[in-house]
């Protein structure tokens, strides 16, 4: 028996078993590299589904930031809406409470001189009421009354 780098064996009959070897070996490493193959063949499929969901998520994220972008600007517009209203309303409510004043105004000024008038006809009066007692000393006798 000879000693290399391959099995060398010489049957009864002579013939190498060298080649038989190395035909299991070119099978197995076939074998092996088919299974490589595959291997990679699964991986690119699974590289390019990936890619595809990715793809596919992408394009989703794109929609929603559309939609997003969207929604702020109609947000944006409905609170410059709503500001313009409250605005308006702010005038509307100074507006009123400057005509309430002014009509608060008119009537503390209408009640100051009824007032002044009714102090005026109160001591008018009471003047006449006093001239009256000061001309008539004696009090008239009640009728049906007689003296």
């Amino acid at each position: 028996m000879a000693y290399g780098l391959l099995p060398y064996h010489v049957d009864q009959e002579g013939a190498s078993r060298t080649m038989q070897n190395l035909g299991t070996t070119n099978v197995i490493l076939a074998v092996i590299a088919v299974i490589a193959v595959v291997q990679f063949l699964l991986i690119l499929a699974g590289a390019f589904w990936a890619s595809r969901r990715v793809s596919r998520l992408m394009d989703d994220l794109h929609l929603i930031a559309a939609r997003t972008e969207r929604a702020g600007l109609e947000v944006e517009r409905a609170a410059k809406g709503a500001q313009e209203i409250l605005n308006m309303v702010g005038f509307e409510v100074d507006r009123a409470t400057k005509g309430v004043r002014v009509a608060m105004d008119l009537v503390e000024g209408v009640y100051h001189q009824a007032s002044a008038i009714g102090a005026g006809l109160r001591a008018g009066l009471q003047e006449l009421a006093s001239r009256k007692r000061d001309q008539d000393p004696e009090p008239d006798p009640p009728r049906g009354a007689t003296p």
